[in-house]
Parts: structure tokens; sequence; C-alpha cells
């Protein structure tokens, strides 16, 4: 086996590391991978199955905006210690325990959940949708836990916390996000009374049953 195939082998084994660990999350549906797996076992001899084997297993590792992420936010850290273990290289300074009071008691497991409406919409539109789809919008604390735990999605899109806001001194209400600027991970604040990119995603959680 020559350097090129060795590469390649890492490569494969790698990819199906991801998404062994996206199935065991949730993230993505087993059936689906399990397809995409026979058809490159189909194509495993093909001279450009590298290149074949990225755009297929690419289109799986690449988030479809929406999915289900299991977190434990845990009340006995301040918004501080929070904020610190999400490794961010930008944090909007008006993001303080006064301005994002953090309530609750221990650890407390919730699964978060993101919606992406694909469309240019204002706050209170996300927060309608969010309600037809028996979720509530997500508060500061969850947007935190799911930064620190899955850092990558960020690199994807942005990700809203409706259901924490702070008026600044100018009146305007303010929303934390979290993105990233291909260098560094980034927790602001946007206005509350804009509007929302297409690409930009509603975090939410799900009440009990």
């Amino acid at each position: 086996m020559n350097a090129r195939n060795v590469q390649e082998e890492l490569r494969f084994h790698r990819l199906m590391a991801k998404l062994s660990e996206y199935v065991i999350e949730g993230k993505r549906d087993p059936k689906e991978v399990s397809e995409v797996l026979e058809k490159l076992q189909m194509i495993k001899d093909d001279p450009n199955f590298a290149k074949k084997l990225g755009g297929e297993v690419g289109k799986l590792l690449t988030s479809k905006g929406e999915g289900q992420y299991p977190l434990t936010i845990n009340y006995t850290r301040t918004l501080k210690e929070m904020i610190v273990s999400g490794n961010y290289g930008h944090i909007n300074p008006d993001i303080t325990a006064d301005n994002f009071p953090v309530k609750g008691d221990g650890k407390v497991e919730v699964v978060a959940e993101l919606m992406h409406l694909n469309r240019v919409v204002k706050s209170d539109e996300a927060i309608a949708e969010f309600k037809k789809r028996g979720l509530r919008p997500a508060k500061i604390e969850v947007l935190l836990a799911l930064g620190e735990k899955y850092p990558d999605i960020q690199r994807e899109f942005p990700i809203v916390a409706l259901a924490s806001v702070w008026q600044d001194g100018d009146g305007d209400r303010c929303v934390p996000s979290l993105w990233h600027d291909s260098v560094r991970w980034i927790l602001d604040l946007y206005w509350f009374g804009g509007v929302w990119r297409r690409r930009s995603r509603f975090l939410g959680v799900r009440d009990p049953a």
C-alpha cells in the first residue's frame, strides 16, 4: 500500500468515526448512513473513490441545520464560568451576570433543538414557530452548554437564544448568539427587533411531557 492509499484509508476511518458519533448522538438517521455506506462499498475499487468518498460522506457530515442535542446545564457554575468553558475568542462585554442572570439549581438534563426556518425572519416569528412545534426558546445557559459540548456546530451557522433578552442604554433589546468567523468562536449580542438572516438557527428546548 503506497502513501496515498494509506492517507485515503486513514481519512476513511476518521470520517466513519465522525459519522458513528453523529448517529449515537441522534444527529443523523442510521438508515441514511447505512445506505451511503452500502453505496461506497460498491464503488470502493473506483479510481476516483477518494473524491466520491468525500462527496458522499461530506453530505452526511454537513449539518442539516436542525437536530437534537442532549445537554447538561450545570447551575452550580456562574455565568462567567460557563462562558470560560466555551473558549470564545471574542465575548461581548455586555454579556454579564447582571445583564443575563442565570437561575437554577444543581445539574439539569435537557434536549436542545435547533430550528432552521430557511428564510429571513423576525424574532417574534421564530418564537411563534417554536410554539407550533411544542418548543420554547432557549436561554443563555442552554446556548453556552451547546457551545461548550458541540463547538463545531457554530462553524456552520449563527445560533441564537431568544429567551435571554437584555435592554441596553438606548432601549434596544439584545439577545446572545454564537458563531465563528473562521478564526475564533464568538459570543455576541444582536438586536432582538431586527431581522435574522436565512442561515440563522434558533435554539429551543422541548418541555417535558
